[in-house]
């Protein structure tokens, strides 16, 4: 729930070094802005991400790609 301090973050997926993806509250500037969230520490940091990975594992981002029905493993940039 939103308060003067906190804003809502829906959540969309989370990486082995627990970093979550997410959708922030929207602003006056932007609608339903992209998010990280380091878990860890709780710090919010804007997201420069297109698509979010459903899955992550050893290093590797796991996204779905609906045109050819496979899944996609990417490795993390760092």
């Amino acid at each position: 729930e939103e308060t003067d301090q906190d804003k809502p973050v829906h959540l969309t997926g989370v990486t082995d070094d627990g970093v979550a993806f997410g959708i922030g509250a929207s602003t006056a500037d932007q609608a339903d802005p992209r998010v990280t969230v380091d878990l860890a520490t709780g710090q919010v940091q804007p997201g420069d991400y297109v698509v979010a990975p459903f899955g992550d594992y050893s290093g590797y981002g796991l996204f779905w790609d609906d045109s050819t029905n496979t899944m996609v493993a990417y490795p993390h940039v760092k």
